[in-house]
């Protein structure tokens, strides 16, 4: 089935309960289609390689170890364990793909990180939300709800400074 999938990979349509992720990411390897889609594939693929993993593993190792012993440190009665993951895996491959001055980018103070895994929650719910449900993405991009707007700002300073560090 995966070998058909991806062979034809135009003849399926992605949900739209994922649109909103779409304005983090719209021509992401996730959210996009056709050609962009499997030239995406095709660099995304290269990162799957045995070697790669294998060179990569002591890194992600290192990584991990230090956001855990981060939360040995921290009051585990109030753990949001989803956020925590977030933020380990967007360290993790910020950091494989920026180097280790992923650690010294910011936003609004914010670790990159830190930032992007709310930003994935905030699209999160809003693609789980009730409007989103009923009347689609252009609910979400209209802005009416107060999350909604918060959402599309922080999607706003995420585009500007992915622009930004791009140059």
């Amino acid at each position: 089935m995966f070998k058909e999938f991806f062979r034809q990979h135009d003849k399926y349509i992605k949900s739209s309960i994922f649109d909103p992720f779409k304005v983090i990411s719209p021509a992401g390897l996730v959210f996009s289609e056709g050609k962009m889609w499997k030239k995406h594939r095709k660099i995304v693929s290269m990162a799957f390689h045995y070697n790669f993993l294998r060179e990569i593993t002591p890194e992600i190792v290192k990584i991990s170890d230090e956001f855990l012993n981060k939360l040995k440190k921290t009051s585990m009665k109030k753990l949001d364990i989803m956020n925590e993951v977030q933020t380990i895996t967007a360290e993790v491959v910020g950091r494989l793909f920026f180097g280790e001055a992923f650690a010294d980018y910011k936003i609004d103070g914010q670790p990159l990180a830190d930032f992007v895994a709310e930003l994935t929650k905030e699209a999160g719910d809003a693609a789980m939300s009730l409007g989103q449900t009923l009347f689609g993405v252009n609910y979400v991009k209209l802005g009416i709800e107060k999350k909604h707007r918060e959402l599309l700002k922080n999607q706003a300073k995420f585009r500007d400074f992915a622009r930004e560090i791009k140059q």
